[in-house]
């Protein structure tokens, strides 16, 4: 079995303060898994990494980069979201996917803590999933044909489609003010557990792409 690996990174950052703002980043790619098998429980070895989970919230003990309170003065947290994906062929008439969202633990901080806050970066990251489970369901839904037509779809199709929802982070943050507006927060976190909850069906990791009948 061969396992191909890119990792798709998208920093989200999620910035809560006096005239703060949010914005996003690209970076290099990052490699840590070594192989895949029929378990997959040890893909996430990477401590740096925390692969979205209902059942995982997110800790101010989860943000441990260093603060850059030099080029970042007015900021009172950033946190860095995105995705990666292990890509792995297993049949000749299908193609398998693991398409992951993630917190990048070293590369988010914060230099105040109250519960509001983690709030918001919380429904930062749970947005990011909401955008991941979007392009779980574009992929699944692929009419695939051959192999290499996929891959070029994904990489120049699908990824790009994926970027472009990073506009959902602009308007979560302009609505909010960046949190600081309870009542309007409180109307996004129901906002994003509805998107949650409707696109539950593409909550698995695992996305498996098979030819379609002609």
């Amino acid at each position: 079995m061969t396992v191909s690996k890119n990792i798709f990174l998208m920093l989200i950052i999620a910035i809560i303060g006096s005239l703060l703002f949010s914005f996003n980043l690209s970076n290099d790619s990052i490699s840590h898994v070594d192989k895949v098998d029929s378990d997959f429980s040890h893909v996430i070895d990477d401590d740096s990494l925390i692969v979205w989970s209902t059942d995982r919230k997110l800790e101010w003990s989860d943000f441990l980069g260093i603060p850059d309170t030099v080029k970042f003065k007015r900021f009172k947290a950033i946190s860095a979201n995105g995705y990666f994906d292990i890509k792995n062929k297993i049949k000749g008439d299908s193609i398998e996917v693991f398409i992951y969202c993630y917190f990048d633990r070293y590369k988010s901080w914060s230099i105040w803590e109250d519960k509001e806050l983690l709030n918001h970066e919380q429904r930062h990251f749970d947005l990011a999933e909401v955008i991941v489970r979007k392009f779980r369901k574009r992929v699944s839904n692929y009419p695939l044909k051959n192999e290499n037509s996929f891959w070029y779809w994904y990489r120049n199709v699908a990824l790009n489609e994926y970027l472009n929802e990073k506009s959902y982070y602009q308007l979560y943050d302009k609505e909010t003010n960046h949190g600081t507006i309870i009542e309007i927060q409180q109307k996004w976190d129901k906002k994003i557990d509805d998107m949650l909850e409707e696109l539950k069906d593409y909550s698995n990791p695992r996305v498996v792409v098979r030819k379609k009948d002609r």
